[in-house]
């Protein structure tokens, strides 16, 4: 909703650790997405209410996209 108002791109980013826990000195991966332009956004969320709902799913869908085929939980992917 903040960033459909504020006419801003949203860049899904995806944050991978060992067993999802963020600790200093550990290995973290971060991902991102290809961004989701102001226009796009705003046709996403048409009249509001509902509209943000949808398109904070289709904003995770394209964050959950970003995780990589082989990922099981607790593991690290092999990543370039």
């Amino acid at each position: 909703m903040i960033a459909s108002h504020a006419a801003v791109p949203v860049v899904p980013t995806l944050i991978l650790t060992k067993k999802m826990k963020v600790l200093p000195f550990h290995r973290t991966y971060v991902i991102f997405g290809e961004a989701v332009a102001p226009e796009t956004l705003r046709e996403w969320c048409g009249e509001g209410g509902t509209g943000y709902r949808q398109a904070a799913e289709r904003i995770f869908a394209r964050v959950g996209a970003l995780l990589p085929p082989d990922y099981r939980l607790g593991t690290l992917p092999a990543l370039p």
